[in-house]
């Protein structure tokens, strides 16, 4: 600004997700003013780092306040303000909101997101993530023959997806999980817990999303494949 520049929408964007990381209100606050007192316009994506911010800052009513002035909601605006709901301690107002959610039809773009992968695609061909972004996609809506080309493709070009990797610190100590690794005595245990976890949940009633799954197998076939997943990754 002091070189005379006045900053946009892309520039507010940017500043309210540093806020929103940083946990900063005060900054973030002032970035809101600037927008309202510059008119810049309130696209979908403007709103959506306010309501970030907010969120993340614990200012949810703030948030709240944007998404209502929002002429355009998409699913991105809604999971902030459900997700901000829920981190902020106000949960039934967290199921309030995904039920209206629900019932407005808000959903995955699934034309538009196959589009703009089959471009990243074109751009960025040597990239696995671009493949298994669009073989998400297709398993999602089932259609597996998609699924089988894009994998086919994948074969052809010599692309390998990297193996998935976490870290987690325990007293000090770093511990990485990689998909495929050895078990070792500590995994042994955690991996046990979690299948205790995932009996408990089932007799709670929990409903596994086997949409991630991109394979043309049974529901159940499908669950083992999730637990064996996290299985791998021990």
């Amino acid at each position: 600004m002091k070189e005379g520049f006045e900053p946009g929408e892309v520039t507010a964007v940017s500043v309210l997700s540093a806020c929103g990381h940083l946990g900063v209100l005060e900054q973030g606050q002032w970035v809101h003013d600037y927008i309202n007192h510059k008119a810049l316009r309130m696209n979908v994506f403007v709103g959506a780092a306010l309501m970030d911010m907010h969120a993340k800052t614990g200012v949810v009513h703030e948030a709240e306040k944007v998404f209502k002035c929002l002429t355009v909601k998409n699913v991105y605006t809604w999971n902030i303000l459900i997700w901000g709901y829920a981190m902020n301690g106000q949960g039934e107002d967290a199921l309030r909101a995904m039920r209206r959610m629900v019932f407005k039809g808000i959903h995955k773009n699934a034309p538009l997101t196959e589009l703009a992968a089959k471009k990243l695609l074109k751009i960025e061909p040597n990239r696995a993530e671009n493949y298994v972004l669009l073989a998400n996609l297709f398993s999602s809506a089932e259609r597996w023959a998609e699924v089988g080309e894009v994998r086919a493709l994948m074969d052809s070009r010599g692309i390998k997806k990297l193996p998935g990797c976490s870290s987690i610190e325990v007293n000090y100590v770093v511990y990485d999980f990689v998909v495929s690794g050895k078990l070792e005595t500590v995994h042994t245990e955690i991996y046990n817990l979690l299948e205790e976890m995932n009996m408990r949940l089932r007799v709670a009633g929990y409903l596994v999303d086997t949409d991630v799954v991109s394979y043309d197998v049974e529901e159940e076939e499908k669950e083992v494949l999730l637990f064996t997943t996290v299985r791998s990754l021990l």
